[in-house]
């Protein structure tokens, strides 16, 4: 019987650190010897209380900062989902248009794509929408959709269930899933606790790993304050949610 082939990762950092200058001119250090590796077919939540480096990781797999040691490796294409709150949507675009924004220049072909992806996320009847008429959980939607348009293998995204009510969660995690089942190393942040255990595996990060593994072993390993801070930003978004 043939050995079957070990995974390559798709994504590896080794003894990773990146320390950027304050304004007071101080040297602050933003993530310190991190070394994890990402495989295909996976989803794996990265989870630590604000300021832990969860997007500053994601910044340096994305290269959008270069790390100050360490290396990093990636193999295959990544689409990358920033926080909502940090885009701007002053600009005229349509529901469409911004999924679009995928393709350097769509096809016919890839307008199809776009139109399948608006349909999984269940945002198709506001294709020809003004992107500033939809609600916070509606354009999560639509950035999720514009996600999977690209077919990436590496989809990173930064808070896709926050500020959303339960049956978009439930939607958006949905689609990830059969993204995953399909091949794609999914990496997202998160500070929902009930989407954790759902999750292959679960990274803890408080400027370096202090936590790595499935979901009941790693959420038991985590300090109380990490956990405690996750539960209180899913209070907060439940509260919001009630408003």
């Amino acid at each position: 019987m043939q050995a079957e082939t070990p995974r390559k990762p798709l994504v590896s950092v080794d003894n990773l650190g990146v320390t950027y200058t304050h304004n007071s001119g101080e040297p602050v250090t933003a993530l310190r010897d991190v070394t994890a590796s990402f495989f295909p077919g996976t989803m794996t939540a990265i989870i630590g209380a604000n300021g832990a480096g969860k997007s500053t990781l994601f910044n340096a797999i994305t290269g959008q900062l270069h790390p100050t040691t360490g290396t990093l490796t990636v193999d295959g294409r990544i689409t990358y989902m920033p926080q909502t709150e940090a885009v701007n949507w002053d600009f005229p675009m349509t529901v469409r248009d911004v999924v679009l924004t995928a393709f350097r220049h769509p096809t016919r072909d890839d307008k199809t794509t776009a139109d399948e992806a608006l349909a999984s996320v269940g945002m198709t009847a506001y294709a020809t929408r003004s992107i500033r008429q939809l609600s916070g959980g509606q354009k999560k939607r639509v950035f999720i959709a514009r996600a999977l348009a690209t077919q990436a293998p590496i989809l990173i995204l930064d808070e896709p269930f926050a500020g959303v009510d339960q049956d978009t969660e439930e939607v958006l995690f949905r689609v990830l899933t059969a993204r995953r089942d399909r091949g794609a190393l999914i990496l997202l942040s998160t500070h929902h606790l009930g989407t954790l255990r759902s999750m292959d595996r679960i990274v803890v990060l408080q400027k370096t790993i202090i936590s790595d593994g499935a979901p009941d072993d790693t959420l038991f390993a985590a300090s109380p304050s990490v956990l405690l801070g996750t539960a209180l930003m899913e209070d907060m978004r439940k509260d919001g949610d009630a408003e």
